[in-house]
């Protein structure tokens, strides 16, 4: 079974992070969220969440795929904590899939680990980008490279996921389930 770990910064994409966590649970796979700080954690529009477990405590065998919702100032407090940008540099040299949405692509290239990709990212961050390009799908999947252009995108981004790597038949009852 694929394993995640979604990073919960302060200021993070309610939307966002909620239905990748909801769609890829429902299916079947493990989702750690993975907080930045100890203790409840704000998104943007003041939903708080409590982590599973800290950044501190993320092992690299803990997960397959790392996912970075966006959301402002969240996308911010992410590309300015060197934990995570080591993070995602371990795990872009481990192979690991890297999912990010809306702001988070932008976090991916502040890593430098998306150089020659193209990427989906929201709009108004798209000038951070930094040795990729911006398109305008809603999600774009590029080998183990997964992004998403934005809250709207959510839905199709947490469902790409999950056809990526549930099983079969657990991606078929969520979808039943969900009348999508």
């Amino acid at each position: 079974m694929s394993r995640f770990a979604v990073l919960l910064a302060e200021g993070f994409e309610e939307i966002e992070f909620c239905t990748i966590t909801d769609i890829l649970r429902r299916a079947d796979l493990e989702v750690k969220i993975v907080g930045l700080k100890n203790g409840l954690t704000g998104g943007s529009r003041g939903i708080r969440i409590m982590p599973d477990l800290g950044i501190d405590e993320l092992k690299s065998s803990d997960y397959e795929v790392l996912v970075l919702p966006g959301g402002n100032p969240g996308f911010i407090n992410m590309g300015k904590d060197q934990r995570v940008l080591e993070l995602i540099r371990s795990a872009h040299a481990e192979g690991k899939y890297l999912a990010a949405i809306c702001a988070g692509p932008a976090v991916l290239s502040r890593a430098g680990v998306i150089n020659g990709k193209e990427v989906a990212i929201y709009p108004g961050v798209k000038h951070l980008l930094k040795g990729c390009t911006a398109c305008d799908l809603r999600v774009k999947v590029e080998g183990k490279l997964i992004t998403g252009r934005s809250p709207q995108a959510a839905m199709d981004f947490a469902l790409t996921l999950m056809d990526m790597f549930a099983k079969p038949q657990a991606a078929k009852v969520v979808r039943d389930e969900m009348l999508v």
